[in-house]
């Protein structure tokens, strides 16, 4: 449109220009004709003395304008320009945010008003009449800023005062405040928000009345479910989060109180199961709370105390079962919880010892025959007499060295051994003592192994292992070198 506007304009210039041509040279010689006619009407008057009735230096001339009424003109082609460049910029800015002010609703007289300039001054420029048109278009441009300025003035008036409205909860004023602001600036998410809030606000309300009734009633848990509820439709509310906020601390305040209530009666009752189980629900909940971990320790040290009865308990309830080998893991793994128990301590000692002292009398009744080594007998006499001091606590360590004393009692006892022999050959028992020459002869020995040897001049010599049991009657022995070297 508007480059047909524009051709019809280049049309009318055209024509224009040609009149005016036409005109300006007709003024040129009018111009010359006069100025001719001055001079020569000056040189007469200078001929003759008389004056001319203007003073030459009071006549104004001005040439191409023989009338003297139209100033020096400006180039039209640059005013046409001009104005195209304001059209196109204008259409581009200024007319772009018109076509969202919404207009039609609330200020169809304005839209109008810039479109009855705009239609002027494509009008005079179409006519080639570039100063009116420049001169129209200013005022569009000023008359498209006002009422940019007015929109933006009213929709911020509209959201102000409803804004009030909605501080006042005067949901009426409020919903006529919001359906004006959205019909000045529809897709704006400020009004959009606004005219949400005033649609939920007798919800809201009805809630925060609920929340009320309840705090009345001294019902701290539902005043404050109605106020969750509340600020779940406005979240922006401070005051309702304050209130919601004073609520829970108290609520949790409370519930805290309660479960700490409930496991230090539960550590009376030496239930530590359910002392634990409401101490972890406390800490889950305020972790801060002041208290807490002086529960928490008086848990812990009523339960290893019964824990530690506990173990005293299984221990002494393996000893009298004389199961000293169970006993032992007890203390042992007792000791690493509660080392500095002296039962405990004390408890593990006596296992180790009477354990070690078992095995040692054990050993000496399976290796019987060692007990004829005096070295092994006194060993065996000082295990009885360490059992001695302990087997009162052990039924099995008392059976054990009752054997071993009856074993070593039997172990000196000695026993006849008849040695015969041809009277030629001479016998001795190492680490005893000389048997000699005898066809038969009886010695008497303590059980054990011996070895007897036999001597002969000329004759290989001979040895007799021979192994005299604790407990027995007697032993025969035959000793002769007959086999010559």
């Amino acid at each position: 449109m508007l480059e047909e506007k524009i051709k019809q304009a280049n049309e009318a210039s055209n024509k224009q220009w040609k009149y005016r041509l036409l005109m300006l040279t007709a003024g040129l010689l009018v111009g010359v004709t006069i100025t001719v006619l001055v001079v020569w009407y000056g040189s007469v008057l200078s001929l003759s003395g008389l004056q001319p009735v203007a003073q030459k230096e009071n006549l104004t001339v001005v040439r191409g304008d023989p009338l003297g009424k139209n100033p020096p003109e400006i180039n039209p082609s640059k005013l046409r320009q001009s104005f195209i460049d304001r059209l196109q910029n204008y259409e581009n800015n200024l007319e772009t945010t018109l076509s969202k002010a919404n207009l039609d609703a609330w200020n169809p007289a304005a839209k109008a008003r810039i479109k009855s300039l705009k239609a002027a001054a494509i009008a005079a420029f179409t006519k080639a009449d570039y100063s009116t048109a420049i001169d129209q278009m200013g005022q569009l441009e000023a008359t498209g800023r006002e009422i940019i300025s007015l929109w933006n003035t009213s929709f911020s008036d509209v959201m102000a005062a409803g804004q009030k409205a909605l501080d006042k909860d005067d949901a009426v004023r409020g919903k006529l405040y919001s359906a004006k602001a959205l019909m000045i600036k529809p897709n704006n998410q400020q009004a959009q928000a606004l005219a949400h809030k005033f649609d939920v606000l007798p919800a809201l309300l009805a809630l925060i009345k609920k929340a009320d009734i309840a705090r009345i009633e001294n019902r701290a848990k539902k005043e404050r479910h109605w106020l969750d509820q509340a600020l779940k439709l406005a979240p922006e509310r401070e005051a309702l989060k304050q209130r919601r906020d004073v609520l829970a601390k108290s609520i949790k305040e409370k519930r805290v109180s309660a479960l700490l209530a409930h496991a230090l009666l539960a550590v009376k009752k030496n239930d530590f199961n359910a002392a634990s189980r409401y101490y972890n629900k406390a800490k889950a909940i305020d972790p801060n709370r002041m208290g807490l971990r002086a529960v928490g320790e008086k848990i812990a040290k009523a339960s290893d105390a019964l824990r530690l009865k506990q173990v005293k308990a299984e221990a002494r309830q393996s000893i009298s079962m004389d199961h000293w080998r169970e006993a032992k893991k007890i203390y042992k793994k007792a000791t690493q919880h509660y080392p500095q128990d002296r039962e405990i301590r004390d408890g593990l000692a006596l296992a180790n010892k009477l354990l070690a002292l078992q095995t040692r009398i054990a050993k000496h009744l399976q290796q019987s025959t060692r007990l004829a080594s005096e070295n092994v007998f006194a060993q065996a006499q000082v295990a009885l007499i360490q059992a001695g001091a302990l087997s009162s606590n052990s039924p099995a360590l008392a059976k054990k060295a009752l054997k071993l004393k009856e074993l070593l009692r039997k172990v000196k006892i000695k026993i006849p051994v008849l040695v015969t022999s041809d009277n030629q050959t001479y016998i001795l028992v190492k680490g005893v003592g000389k048997v000699g020459f005898t066809a038969a002869h009886t010695i008497q020995l303590k059980p054990g192994d011996y070895t007897f040897e036999g001597s002969r001049t000329g004759y290989k010599s001979t040895w007799v292992q021979v192994h005299i049991p604790i407990g027995g009657k007697s032993v025969d022995v035959e000793v002769i070198c007959d086999e010559r070297i």
